[in-house]
């Protein structure tokens, strides 16, 4: 793998491994998925029999909730004009150490600096 494909994984496993504080109205849509979720487990619930089936297919929702909320959380960044054209999050090390938040409160999003250790993450 070439050094900057390496440094785009451990980028990406950083991001899915990491707490993204929630911003704006994602805690409400979060709980929408969640509501929306649990609605139609009590709709299996009722309409299907105690089965393997039944068990997967509340499994399967109960996955669908956790991804649908996870790609909220991993993909969308706060609407901030000093983040915004930073797809990472963060702003330059010149301007913004990295790791630290932005100055309007924004959620701090780690990178790998250039020339970074990645076993030091």
């Amino acid at each position: 793998m070439n050094e900057s494909k390496t440094l785009e994984v451990l980028q990406d496993i950083e991001n899915c491994f990491m707490y993204h504080k929630p911003f704006g109205d994602q805690v409400e849509r979060y709980a929408d998925i969640r509501a929306a979720g649990k609605s139609m487990a009590a709709v299996l619930a009722s309409y299907c029999p105690e089965s393997d089936e039944l068990a997967e297919a509340i499994k399967s929702l109960r996955s669908a909730v956790m991804w649908a909320n996870a790609s909220i959380a991993c993909n969308e960044q706060p609407d901030c004009a000093l983040c915004n054209d930073n797809p990472t999050g963060m702003l330059p090390d010149i301007v913004r150490p990295a790791n630290t938040p932005c100055p309007n409160g924004c959620t701090p999003r780690k990178e790998l600096p250039i020339g970074g250790d990645p076993n030091k993450l």
